[in-house]
């Protein structure tokens, strides 16, 4: 400890203590600020997401019925094969 005190005085550097130093001071400041300042980063990718989103909800769809009509030719073929067997 005593070397760091002496390291810290060469360099210029003084230490407070706790109740030298308030955490917050008494009066809170509140800015508002304005989105349109800051430039948005995304805004290129993020707009050519969206102009691709319609393909991927396209391929979903077909993906999906083609699923479901499968599903439905295994369930017909089941039942075909319970009633065979029966």
């Amino acid at each position: 400890m005593l070397a760091d005190a002496d390291e810290e005085e060469e360099a210029g550097l003084t230490t407070l203590e706790d109740e030298v130093t308030p955490l917050a001071g008494p009066e809170s400041k509140t800015e508002t600020v304005n989105l349109e300042d800051f430039p948005t980063p995304l805004a290129g990718p993020v707009a050519e997401m969206g102009q691709m989103s319609w393909w991927w909800l396209l391929i979903i769809a077909v993906l999906g019925i083609t699923g479901e009509e499968m599903y439905r030719r295994y369930q017909k073929k089941q039942r075909e094969q319970a009633n065979i067997e029966s």
